[in-house]
């Protein structure tokens, strides 16, 4: 019997096993020691929680980039179960994401859902590195895989799924959403972060450690408001010259229940009076002036952590329209009862296919500032948010001309 003991320093020095082979060394076993799930390797995509004799061809993970196979050509008959016969870095790649929750299955796929299939799975092994460098140097911040529907967007349907990385702060639950990119440069800041501490190159590696307080940590993120989820209304009465008052769910990019919101759409005159020319054929719209109101009513939020700060955005049919309420806080049921006009000086046909097919998307935004609890517009809040607020993500700080409040 003989034993070994394998050591991958980048990332975690706990990422370790030992092995020990029996008899002509047809039999070789491999032991995790003692440390934190996440720090465990894993093999055949499993997280390798007891000591398991190896076969021919299994994959051995330590950290987030280190793959191993394992070879035995004196049992090479002896392999586990769902083992090809050719072993490659995708099949790799596609049994982790397996065992992460991901549906891997090709079959059927456009080559949008391939190229969104290709992303995630490119960034799984950089979240995976980025997560244990955060835990190991204590920063709480916590990496995750996002799929954002075209709707959650704001943007058209039919447009691709765009894969972002969901960013939260553990220590005060608020979430972000970085683009790919963003989140690719990161991670070498992260990276070389994480060597140099590892290295002590720096006078003082210990102040590398803990919550990031500054820009000069590539785990800081400049705060802002945070996306709680969208409503959407159809708007199909309105094509009609109907009005229509509805109630419904708001989801976070999960598609899981946030709350509600409550909407009218409300077909008008030019100058606002309501009409009440029901129209039988949509068509007759057609180069002629339409508008409608959207009154936003109310909203209804289930955590009382979004309670800090409400209020709402949405666009008319450019992207680039764009419509905000006020600021409502101190309440899980907001009231709103603003009230906004869309005109249209012309009906095309393409305004005419929006109004018959499109829908509305209300985005319910939490400000992570939370000041002058029940004043409707604080110190004109709305109008120059990025002027009054000076916030950290560990201490939140709201300056203005009436009030300074900390949140510890």
């Amino acid at each position: 019997m003989c034993g070994a003991v394998c050591h991958c320093v980048f990332v975690c020095p706990t990422h370790r096993a030992s092995w020990r082979t029996e008899g002509a060394g047809t039999v070789a076993r491999v032991k995790p020691t003692n440390q934190p799930t996440s720090h465990l390797p894993q093999l055949n995509g499993r997280r390798l929680n007891d000591e398991t004799e190896l076969r021919h061809l299994d994959r051995l993970l330590f950290g987030s980039n280190l793959l191993f196979l394992y070879i035995n050509p004196l049992a090479p008959q002896l392999t586990s179960k769902g083992t090809p016969a050719d072993v490659d870095w995708d099949f790799a790649m596609d049994e982790i994401a397996r065992f992460e929750g991901f549906d891997t299955n090709t079959s059927g796929l456009t080559l949008e859902q391939l190229r969104t299939r290709d992303q995630v799975l490119e960034l799984l092994p950089m979240i995976s590195e980025a997560n244990a460098i955060s835990e190991e140097m204590l920063k709480k911040r916590k990496f995750e895989v996002a799929l954002l529907s075209p709707l959650f967007m704001g943007r058209p349907r039919g447009s691709p799924t765009e894969v972002q990385v969901l960013v939260t702060n553990e220590h005060n639950k608020n979430t972000s959403f970085w683009g790919r990119g963003k989140f690719m440069d990161k991670r070498y800041q992260f990276q070389d972060m994480y060597q140099m501490w590892v290295d002590d190159d720096v006078e003082e590696p210990e102040a590398m450690m803990g919550l990031p307080e500054d820009d000069m940590d590539p785990f800081y993120e400049a705060a802002g408001d945070v996306l709680v989820g969208i409503s959407s209304f159809q708007l199909s009465t309105l094509a009609f010259c109907m009005d229509n008052t509805d109630t419904r769910m708001l989801t976070n990019h999960m598609g899981g229940d946030e709350g509600s919101v409550t909407a009218a759409l409300v077909p008008c005159t030019l100058q606002g009076q309501p009409r009440n020319d029901y129209i039988e054929d949509p068509n007759d719209f057609v180069g002629e002036q339409f508008s409608f109101q959207v009154n936003l009513q109310s909203v209804y939020v289930k955590s009382a952590r979004f309670t800090s700060g409400l209020y709402c955005r949405f666009c008319g049919r450019d992207e680039g329209e764009q419509y905000e309420s006020r600021m409502v806080a101190g309440t899980d049921t907001v009231v709103f009862d603003q009230t906004f006009q869309i005109d249209f000086e012309k009906v095309t046909e393409e305004v005419l296919h929006w109004l018959e097919n499109g829908w509305l998307t209300i985005r319910v935004n939490k400000n992570r500032c939370y000041f002058c609890v029940g004043q409707q517009q604080p110190c004109g809040f709305t109008m120059s948010r990025g002027k009054h607020m000076d916030v950290c993500n560990n201490r939140r700080v709201h300056v203005c001309a009436c009030v300074c409040v900390f949140l510890l």
